[in-house]
């Protein structure tokens, strides 16, 4: 013994001391040992946990096996009123759910670098009374069991790949959430509808007027307005001043209903940079007065501002205003840099989304990825220099899927309408537009139709199918349309080509149809005989009502011989060819002279080999 105490004579002097304090004071404390010293903490217990490989001395070391032995130790050392457990940075598997039946337990990792795996299935922590909090550690699918214990709450905690910043029970008040907010320039508003545990995180809980709920908001200053999960009500215009976003959780489950004769513009982006996004907006029944029907989403002279992710769901019960500046989905006027994107609009009485232009011109502004339907007048309106309109979806247009109103150097790609009706996929005005890879799915009057005043414009590998009278109408000086699927232009010149297929007398070597819904003019035939057959002879190249060659008349070639291997073209009499002029040939639809047939007819051909191109051009 004597021994001992000169060898530890600093350590029992201490002790000593300390013993002589806790005995002047009457200060309680606990005493634990710690490898090879000891942890001293006033009032609460506070153990360490850790691999081999931790820096610094821990209470419990652990090898990633079973380790659950280590925390059930260290969870059952701490004293009946409770303690914290420190768990040090590595990778740890336990094999049994850890729990002991206490209040008042913290187990605080140091962030994702502490992680713990059980099965996947099974909780690694069962919390065995109440007040028990964890923070700043990793675990499996398993996760974390709070019971019916209150009083709890996880500060980021990470759940396999769910992450938690805060979350409590719900019956934690605002008055006693006491884990700071840590949202910044967040302010969050709850729905009166949410979970009691989410309205005891966010700022506020809605009122019934939210507009007056989101200008108390912006009042303090704050840039970011999160709505949480649930059903809103406003009966005002909802105002999102400049350099500020109001958002939801998510388009479909973040609702705002607007209603009452108040409401004139729903939500108005009132400054630059700003923006509205993850938001379902509903226009109840008679919004808005006679006069002042409501837009959904409503800028004016703004830059860099976005409407992105909604849902917004019109009012048709009541007459249309006849001004196309309302009773649009979103309405933006003289915007630059600004753009809508994601949406899914329906049900508006004019247009689902319009761009206008009415003074200081609206500029490199995007309408992108959008699906807009069943709008009375164009579900797409766009007036404007520079902007892009590409990827959106437009189903049943009252007047029309896309409209161009003027402007100049604006961009129409990759858009798809489906069952607009009267007109159009796309109607042009204005100039240097670039039309490019869209698609119409109408059986409207036009798929693609242009003003008169329209010039320098570029129609380029659109597809038409199923519009009715007219499936492209380009009027206008010089303005290009090619490689429109479902319509040639007129001097348009397009190629055909194929194989030829031997065969005895009587067969047919090769059968074309002409492809375009338009008439056109062939140019040129070209027969190329690769394998040639010794027998073949007074082959027949024409013009036929069909496949068979029936009523086969004008001609390419005239007893073309299949015995030789050449290159025959029908505008060399050497060739046996008899083409003096480009031959009309009538659209798809025609029962008659819609088709080049060549005949084999008489002798074998069966050897024959080859290819034939045809080269044609718009009537």
């Amino acid at each position: 013994m004597w021994s001992f105490i000169k060898k530890h004579k600093l350590f029992v002097s201490t002790l000593f001391t300390l013993t002589i304090i806790t005995a002047i004071l009457g200060v309680q404390f606990d005493v634990v040992p710690k490898g090879q010293g000891f942890t001293i903490g006033q009032g609460s217990v506070v153990l360490r946990i850790g691999t081999a490989e931790a820096s610094g001395t821990v209470d419990y070391v652990c090898d990633g096996t079973d380790d659950d032995i280590q925390f059930q130790g260290a969870l059952d050392a701490l004293p009946a009123t409770g303690g914290e457990i420190q768990i040090l940075s590595g990778n740890y598997d336990v094999g049994a759910t850890v729990t002991r039946a206490i209040d008042n337990v913290t187990i605080r990792g140091v962030g994702r670098g502490t992680y713990i795996t059980y099965n996947g299935a099974n909780a690694i922590f069962t919390a065995g009374g109440n007040n028990w909090q964890f923070k700043d550690l990793r675990t499996d699918a398993g996760s974390i069991n709070m019971g019916v214990t209150t009083g709890w709450s996880w500060e980021n905690i990470t759940v396999n790949a769910t992450y938690y910043a805060y979350r409590t029970d719900d019956a934690t008040t605002a008055s006693s959430w006491n884990i700071p907010t840590g949202r910044g320039a967040t302010y969050v508003i709850a729905a009166s509808d949410a979970p009691a545990g989410v309205k005891a995180q966010a700022d506020i809980t809605a009122s019934a007027n939210l507009s007056a709920d989101i200008a108390v908001a912006a009042g303090l200053g704050y840039t970011d307005i999160l709505l949480t999960e649930g059903a809103f009500t406003s009966t005002a215009d909802i105002t999102v001043p400049a350099n500020t976003t109001l958002r939801g959780t998510n388009k479909s489950t973040s609702v705002i209903t607007f209603s009452g004769a108040s409401v004139a513009q729903c939500v108005t982006l009132n400054g630059n940079n700003s923006h509205v996004k993850n938001l379902k907006i509903i226009i109840a029944a008679g919004a808005g007065g006679a006069g002042t029907r409501p837009n959904g989403v409503y800028a004016n002279g703004k830059n860099w501002v976005s409407a992105e992710s909604l849902t917004l769901y019109g009012d048709k019960t009541v007459g249309d205003d006849g001004d196309s500046t309302r009773q649009d989905g979103i309405y933006f006027v003289d915007v630059q840099y600004s753009i809508a994107k994601d949406n899914d609009i329906d049900n508006f009485k004019r247009h689902a989304i319009y761009f206008n232009d009415v003074g200081t011109h609206t500029l490199y502004s995007q309408i992108m990825g959008n699906r807009v339907k069943s709008s009375d007048y164009h579900n797409i309106a766009l007036r404007g220099y520079a902007c892009t309109i590409q990827s959106n979806e437009s189903v049943s247009g009252g007047a029309g899927g896309i409209l161009l109103i003027g402007g100049q150097g604006n961009s129409v790609i990759g858009n798809n309408d489906y069952g607009s009706s009267p007109s159009y996929l796309i109607n042009t005005s204005g100039n240097a537009h670039l039309v490019i890879g869209n698609t119409s799915r109408s059986a409207g009057t036009y798929g693609i139709q242009t003003t008169a005043d329209v010039y320098n414009c570029k129609f380029l590998g659109n597809q038409i199918i199923l519009a009715g009278t007219s499936p492209v109408s380009i009027l206008g000086t010089d303005n290009v349309v090619q490689n429109t699927i479902g319509y040639i232009a007129s001097g348009e010149i397009r190629t055909a080509s194929g194989t030829l297929t031997g065969g005895a007398a009587n067969a047919i070597l090769f059968a074309w149809h002409n492809p375009e819904l338009q008439d056109i003019y062939i140019k040129k035939v070209v027969i190329v005989i690769t394998t040639a057959d010794a027998d073949a002879a007074n082959i027949d190249v024409g013009i036929a009502d069909d496949a068979t060659y029936t009523n086969g008349g004008t001609e390419f070639f005239d007893d073309l011989t299949g015995e030789t291997i050449l290159v025959y073209d029908s505008w060399i009499a050497g060739d046996l060819g008899t083409q003096l002029k480009w031959l009309l040939l009538q659209d798809s639809a025609s029962a008659t002279d819609g088709w080049i047939v060549a005949k084999i007819l008489t002798n074998d051909g069966t050897s024959i080999v080859g290819s034939y191109y045809i080269e044609y051009v718009g009537k």
